[in-house]
């Protein structure tokens, strides 16, 4: 992999996570102030009006597609970049490395989440509204779904989708996906089959978003074979048509059934339109590690993980308090950096040196 097809993919990263951000901290929270008030734990919910922020309202009316175009550019990224790790380390170095990749800086971020929770609740007198045992499932991701703890911030939902993904990846193995590439779109066809015979409404909609999300980073894993010539293009090129149209269809018919709806899909699409225009000149694309892309590129892991409910306590208790709208988005946008930096130099680095120290000395 040459150096410009690594910084395309910092470029994408980077305006994943903004993208992401814009949609939380300037949409949803003010598109949804009851449902905000209801995360972090506050039974006020304020009552302000958007119309102070008139330069942000194509970004507060299509908050679900900016959502969903961040949210679906780090799947297909995530779909690019895992088989170079699974193929570099094999099946069990490679979920052990995966684990060390989300854990740490994800509990880090959980740790800034409730820490914004408990400050917000004692300054309104709200009771805290988690407990022990649920902020331990949440760290654990995975184990919040499946014994249905109640969810304390508004990202894992992705991360127990990447984590599924790692899983599928090492049940497969590189080398029969390297040998079989058709196998990603039978895995494509078959999800979108299941998600429409089996959940094609409400009740069942979680876990078909789940389901269709990993065929999204399916799509970067075609498009990796392709950098990598383990497919032809006119090969490759049939295989993104039919997972991409199978993915597509199947939102239409049962994208009605979640409360995200249509728009969310949407982004979905752009994401991928976006990617394929970058991955196509990606050989053009080149950062120097000093540069603003670059910087926020490596602290979007982190970036994504601690910006939504301490953006959302900030907001929401300096408004409580009198401060002009303007300010407290400012001030909210600077204490979620402020995390992610924390969180990127403090965990992040060391994690990943780790990771790098442990794969040496097993090489010698």
């Amino acid at each position: 992999m040459g150096g410009g097809r690594e910084h395309f993919a910092d470029v994408l990263r980077a305006m994943a996570a903004l993208t992401v951000v814009c949609s939380h901290l300037i949409g949803v929270f003010w598109v949804s102030q009851v449902g905000v008030a209801h995360v972090i734990g506050q039974p006020e919910p304020l009552d302000v009006s958007k119309e102070w922020l008139r330069w942000a309202t194509p970004i507060i009316e299509n908050n679900l597609l900016l959502g969903g175009f961040g949210v679906a550019i780090f799947f297909i990224i995530s779909g690019y970049v895992i088989p170079i790790s699974l193929e570099r380390y094999g099946r069990r170095q490679f979920l052990i490395k995966r684990a060390l990749r989300i854990y740490p800086v994800y509990v880090a971020g959980l740790l800034f989440t409730v820490t914004a929770i408990a400050i917000s609740a004692q300054a309104f007198g709200a009771t805290f509204p988690f407990s022990i045992g649920e902020i331990i499932a949440q760290a654990t991701i995975l184990g919040r779904q499946w014994i249905n703890s109640v969810r304390i911030d508004g990202v894992s939902w992705t991360l127990e989708i990447e984590l599924y993904f790692y899983a599928l990846m090492a049940v497969i193995g590189y080398r029969l996906v390297d040998r079989a590439p058709q196998l990603l779109s039978v895995l494509t066809v078959f999800g979108c089959v299941v998600v429409v015979l089996l959940f094609p409404d409400r009740p069942g909609w979680y876990i078909a978003r789940q389901i269709l999300s990993v065929c999204v980073m399916l799509l970067g894993t075609v498009l990796y074979l392709m950098a990598r010539k383990r497919v032809s293009v006119k090969a490759g090129l049939v295989m993104l048509a039919i997972n991409a149209t199978m993915i597509v269809g199947t939102w239409l018919m049962v994208g009605h059934s979640s409360a995200l709806g249509f728009e969310y899909g949407l982004g979905w699409i752009v994401a991928f339109v976006v990617f394929l225009a970058m991955y196509r000149f990606r050989g053009h694309v080149t950062l120097s590690n000093t540069s603003v892309v670059k910087h926020f590129a490596d602290i979007s892991y982190p970036l994504y993980v601690t910006h939504s409910i301490p953006g959302y306590c900030v907001m929401y208790s300096m408004i409580r308090l009198g401060a002009d709208p303007t300010i407290s988005l400012l001030a909210a946008v600077m204490v979620a950096y402020a995390c992610a930096a924390i969180i990127h130099n403090l965990v992040e680095m060391p994690a990943m040196g780790w990771r790098r120290r442990d794969h040496s000395q097993q090489a010698i």
